[in-house]
């Protein structure tokens, strides 16, 4: 075994924080350094170390928050490392004690959220500039305002054994009655930031659209007298609005189904694009009821079944089932992570299932999860195609028979 050169590491690590710019976010190299600083971290750590990365983890989202919601990043964002604000001038901008904003400066600085250009003065960095950004501060508030209390309630909530016990977000939240969607329905800052941050989250990334040819595997032949894609419970109708860009010359009808609420609220915010301008015809319908649309070319349901227990999932299943038409003429579309489909170190998946666990009592699921839920509703699994190395997924099935 070679010898172990901490010069060479140090010099190199150097180098690399100095040209970050070095990898592109594609290279596999890079992931296999974050991969291994990451290892490396955690082996240099003392014990007591590994306590206080633990016991204080919570902090970097409540100082995030704190500085965002207190005009801490938007008072630095208007100096310099040369012209650096001071501290009074700080407490002045945010309205905090000089006791709590000194703390909440140290640790920003040690997160490289800030920097101390000199003693009681401070200076934006580049990570300063990140969290004004629109996702950034979306996200902040998405996860500490509604997350953070229903990660707070897990414990306890497992804990209760009981059939009727509440979800960690109800716990949480210390509500009996409401789901996460209807309690953003009377929070209309939290419920802005959390359609934003879902639309904004998943832009960047491949789609259903790069692994499913829709017009050859689905819309092929069809007619403008049909329906060509439903979209049960769409939200604003984003991916009915993606499949048209994709394919705006192949006939068949783009239905969007949701509450009415919501589909009210998605046509204020697609003002500059309405959805009768890209072909979509909105449609109020609760997807626990019959499918009222029959015949389709598809049913697609996207990240609807990690938010539910496997009944409920049985329930929507066959409620759609029962409207495809047979003899593989109906498709249905599930977009959701599939387990075991993520690549080794990708563990976003894995904490997006705990997330779902406590918002929603649910989880994510495998291949197998998949195929036992639609056997049960009356449908076959036809293939699994995955698209991010997170493990998001399309699944395509079938009514059986």
């Amino acid at each position: 075994m070679a010898a172990f050169r901490p010069d060479l590491l140090l010099e190199q690590l150097g180098l690399l924080i100095e040209q970050p710019g070095s990898l592109s976010q594609d290279d596999p190299q890079r992931a296999e350094l974050l991969r291994l600083t990451r290892l490396a971290s955690t082996a240099l750590e003392t014990p007591l170390e590994v306590t206080q990365r633990i016991i204080f983890s919570p902090l970097p989202l409540l100082t995030t928050r704190l500085s965002q919601e207190f005009n801490i990043f938007s008072t630095l964002a208007q100096h310099s490392v040369t012209h650096p604000v001071g501290l009074s001038e700080l407490a002045k901008a945010s309205g905090l004690e000089p006791s709590i904003l000194s703390a909440v400066m140290d640790y920003n600085c040690g997160q490289s959220a800030a920097l101390e250009a000199k003693p009681g003065h401070y200076a934006p960095t580049k990570l300063t500039h990140m969290m004004l950004q629109p996702m950034f501060n979306d996200a902040t508030i998405v996860f500490y305002d509604c997350v953070l209390p229903t990660f707070a309630a897990l414990c306890r909530v497992l804990k209760d054994t009981g059939k009727d016990r509440l979800t960690a977000f109800q716990a949480g939240h210390n509500t009996s009655e409401e789901d996460i969607y209807s309690w953003l329905e009377s929070h209309p800052v939290q419920q802005g930031a959390f359609y934003r941050f879902m639309k904004t989250v998943f832009a960047g990334l491949p789609t259903w659209l790069d692994v499913v040819r829709f017009d050859e595997e689905i819309g092929a032949n069809s007619s403008s007298n049909e329906v060509l894609f439903v979209d049960v419970g769409g939200g604003f109708g984003w991916q009915c609005q993606a499949l048209r860009k994709a394919y705006p010359h192949l006939p068949g009808k783009i239905i969007l189904q949701d509450r009415a609420d919501v589909i009210k609220k998605g046509q204020a915010a697609e003002e500059a694009a309405p959805n009768k301008q890209l072909g979509v015809e909105p449609v109020v319908y609760d997807f626990f009821t019959e499918q009222t649309v029959k015949g389709a070319r598809a049913y697609f349901l996207r990240g609807i079944l990690h938010n539910w227990d496997d009944e409920k999932c049985i329930q929507i299943l066959k409620c759609q089932a029962s409207a495809m038409a047979t003899a593989g003429k109906s498709t249905m579309i599930i977009e959701d992570f599939v387990l075991g489909e993520r690549e080794p170190g990708a563990d976003y998946a894995a904490a997006f299932g705990i997330a779902m666990q406590a918002v929603h009592n649910a989880r994510e699921r495998s291949r197998e999860d998949f195929e036992r839920l639609l056997g049960l509703a009356g449908l076959e699994l036809v293939e699994v195609r995955a698209f991010t190395k997170f493990g998001n997924s399309a699944i395509l099935a079938r009514k059986q028979g």
